[in-house]
């Protein structure tokens, strides 16, 4: 299955609805547009919020990619699947990145029963991606996993 890449654009209304949800959140006020630097797990969770605020009812994994200075420059869903699995490629991920010369990326996926407690499965995709990342030369920054109004990422937890 083929899924098309976003490229990331400025949108007034994606920045009034970031703002929005972050004061629903509690998230101290910020900017935040296309050119926002992604530097916290929790920028993507709020990415992620704005763009899917309800939770989806299967699992789907995005790829963030980002440039030098973790900016945003675009965005790809690389699969979706049942209610507790969804199927990753390598190759997917990878052709976005180098295609839009990505200097870095962020991998997330959802847990539609809301839970974002990782699996063996989340692991074992994780440390995929990170020796992909690293026979490539881009940088993955993180693998956050989206679950109702929280996250977990495996880099704060250390097991990325």
């Amino acid at each position: 299955m083929r899924y098309e890449m976003v490229v990331e654009k400025e949108s007034p209304l994606f920045v009034r609805q970031t703002a929005e949800k972050e004061i629903k959140l509690g998230i101290p006020k910020r900017s935040f547009s296309g050119k926002e630097r992604f530097t916290h797990p929790q920028d993507v969770f709020v990415w992620w919020q704005n763009r899917w605020p309800d939770m989806e009812p299967s699992e789907s994994m995005r790829v963030l990619f980002l440039d030098a200075r973790h900016r945003l420059i675009g965005w790809q869903t690389i699969a979706t699947g049942s209610v507790n699995a969804a199927a990753v490629s390598m190759r997917e991920i990878f052709t976005g990145a180098i295609g839009l010369c990505s200097a870095g990326i962020i991998v997330a996926h959802n847990h539609p029963s809301g839970n974002p407690v990782p699996s063996t499965d989340d692991f074992s995709v994780a440390e995929r991606i990170k020796k992909s990342s690293k026979l490539l030369g881009i940088d993955c920054l993180d693998f956050i996993i989206i679950g109702n109004e929280k996250y977990v990422s495996l880099k704060e937890q250390g097991k990325f």
